[in-house]
């Protein structure tokens, strides 16, 4: 990827199984990883939680040091202390001169290069003086120098792609690192996979591998000079994995022609796609860019070994700005998670996120229910046990504690179900004496109002927007029935018969406009799923063994988190993860009651759920 103006950039370095299973349990060392650019980021304890969480082994870093400032080591001490405490090794780039003219020194500056080299290596490198009392010494084992030598920007004057000089450099900078450290891995700077350009006056703006590797080779000594080819082989256009997979094949075979190539590794340390792009560079959905990554990672796996891969990288960690080479991160720019931080944590086989309980107090019966309008705003609303009346306590973001318990009088024969369409709304609903389907909801004060229906069990309720809401029952005859506000007309529709065989009440999430899913407990005390595609109803069963009505939530599109009560009466999770679903994994407690969930952000989920004495026991489950 085209990055000069990024010069203090970072890649994560994580595992990966050659194999073609979804989620990796037991994978080989230093295979995949991820883009980290913020500069500021490498003294970030917060941003390397995150990345450790990731399952990085490896992290790719630029080391950008003017050669007229030679003693200022920040942030790399911070770069090399957090990545070591965390076991990942870096990946330093030697990249980025300010010492003189051009952007990689002239040969006449090769010796003040190479002392600056050298004063890194022995600083981090094998047995460095940076590593002295450390508890956790982890130099690098590799170092890559430059990057993407075949585009003209990333050579003297940003004008002319330059392979001999390139070579030059290369050999100079490689005596400079075997010199301190004689086992280290050379990676030949990542080459961009591009196509030769050639200008009127016979100069390049761009080469392809097969060319620069071939004019760099023309030096002698460039092949003892490195020891793996650093490649990246973009693909924006068309069946991108296709092409990703012809531009490793290219390389493997321009390698393998140079002398002694034919032994050489491949390491892929930028692969990625934009979700902003441009006219060379369109970008993607979101999903898109998950997709991509799962399918290009897994045949890269496929082909590893054929074609001598030994790391692959994502382009990259979270966006840094709006531009086209600045979107493509697995978070966004406000630090939430897309779709592909999923399938990458699928891909590298990482642990699950920790969960943290605490216990809202109350004495309850029935299954609680939660809402959140967005981001620290939580309403929990619980049947009470000796009254029967609705009780709510919320979240005071201002504060930071929880205020309530409020007394909101009716009567309650079940569990309580909510919602919110957005900041100032919350809709509620549970089953009164009748039998019907009575709703509360919040405008700046409370209202309510009655739906109707002949129901069992507690219904569920949700909303894909403003003026949208949904509401789900089990019937008397067993039956998934279903009512709806149509705003245009501002009136309820319904009830919908969507047939079934329910044994507990319904639970319901929107991800967006047009989208449903619905999920109840069924006859084999699985949990049965309904799903409306925006034109239909389709349905599927996930399957376990459960004592409880389900509930479900959604952190984001094509995202969804379903949660039960076990016959072990713990707490039990299953999660869409946007391809396929997880499964069931055990989050613990005792709980007496079925669970409620919400999301207010792809960073974050809440559920409730009563536990013995009867209180709300809160689980949560939040991202730095």
């Amino acid at each position: 990827m085209r990055w000069p103006s990024l010069l203090l950039s970072v890649l994560v370095g994580v595992c990966l199984l050659l194999a073609s299973a979804p989620r990796a349990a037991a994978l080989p060392a230093n295979f995949v990883g991820l883009h980290f650019s913020d500069y500021a980021d490498y003294t970030s304890p917060a941003q390397w939680d995150v990345i450790q969480r990731s399952g990085a082994d490896r992290y790719r870093a630029n080391i950008s040091k003017p050669i007229k400032d030679p003693g200022s080591w920040q942030p790399y001490d911070s770069l090399f202390e957090h990545a070591a405490a965390r076991g990942i090794s870096i990946v330093p780039v030697l990249y980025g001169w300010q010492g003189g003219s051009g952007f990689y020194p002239g040969k006449a500056e090769y010796s003040a290069w190479q002392s600056w080299v050298i004063e890194v290596v022995q600083r981090y490198g094998q047995n460095g003086s940076f590593w002295v009392n450390k508890a956790n010494p982890l130099p690098p084992d590799a170092w890559e120098v430059w990057n993407e030598p075949n585009l003209a920007e990333n050579n003297p004057g940003g004008t002319n792609v330059q392979p001999q000089n390139y070579a030059n450099f290369l050999q100079a900078t490689s005596d400079a690192i075997k010199a301190v450290q004689p086992s280290a891995k050379v990676l030949f700077g990542g080459l961009f996979s591009a196509a030769t350009n050639q200008k009127p006056n016979g100069e390049y703006s761009s080469m392809n591998v097969r060319t620069f590797l071939e004019a760099a080779h023309a030096v002698p000594g460039t092949s003892q000079a490195f020891t793996a080819l650093s490649l990246h082989p973009y693909a924006f256009k068309g069946d991108q994995v296709a092409s990703v997979k012809s531009n490793i094949e290219f390389a493997r075979s321009a390698l393998s022609s140079v002398p002694g190539g034919n032994v050489k590794g491949i390491w892929i340390t930028e692969l990625g796609w934009p979700i902003l792009g441009d006219e060379n560079h369109p970008g993607v959905l979101e999903q898109t860019q998950a997709t991509l990554l799962t399918n290009s990672f897994n045949m890269i796996k496929n082909i590893a070994d054929a074609n001598g891969i030994q790391t692959v990288i994502w382009y990259f960690f979270r966006d840094t700005g709006l531009a086209w080479n600045k979107t493509d991160g697995l978070r966004r720019l406000d630090g939430t998670y897309r779709p592909s931080w999923w399938a990458f944590q699928d891909q590298t086989g990482a642990g699950p996120w920790p969960w943290y309980t605490d216990n809202l107090g109350g004495t309850f019966q029935s299954d609680p229910g939660i809402s959140s309008w967005g981001a620290n705003r939580l309403d929990v609303f619980a049947r009470g046990k000796n009254t029967s009346k609705l009780f709510h306590k919320y979240w005071d973001w201002n504060t930071g504690g929880w205020l309530g318990w409020e007394d909101m009088g009716g009567a309650l024969t079940s569990g309580v179900d909510a919602v919110s369409w957005g900041p100032g709304r919350i809709d509620v609903v549970a089953r009164t004496t009748d039998s019907s389907v009575q709703h509360w909801y919040w405008m700046n004060g409370w209202y309510s109002d009655n739906l109707g229906g002949a129901i069992e069990y507690e219904p569920g309720i949700s909303s894909w927007g403003a003026n949208r809401l949904d509401v789900f029952v089990r019937d008397w005859a067993a039956k998934l029935a279903h009512k709806w506000w149509h705003w245009p007309s501002s009136s309820w529709i319904g009830w919908e018969n969507m047939g079934g065989n329910l044994t507990s009440g319904v639970d319901a999430v929107s991800w967006g406009p047009n989208r449903i899913d619905v999920v109840a407990r069924t006859t084999n005390n699985s949990v049965q799923h309904w799903y409306w595609t925006g034109s239909s109803w389709a349905s599927d069963n996930l399957g376990g063994n459960i004592t409880s009505k389900p509930a479900i939530s959604s952190r984001g599109p094509n995202r969804l988190d379903v949660f039960a009560r076990g016959i072990d009466n713990a707490l039990w999770h299953k999660w869409w993860n946007g391809s396929a679903w997880s499964e069931w994994q055990n989050l613990g407690g005792v709980l007496t009651s079925g669970p409620s969930a919400v999301s207010w952000n792809s960073n974050r989920i809440d559920v409730v759920a009563l536990t013995t004495g009867d209180s709300v026991q809160h689980w949560y489950w939040a991202h730095p």
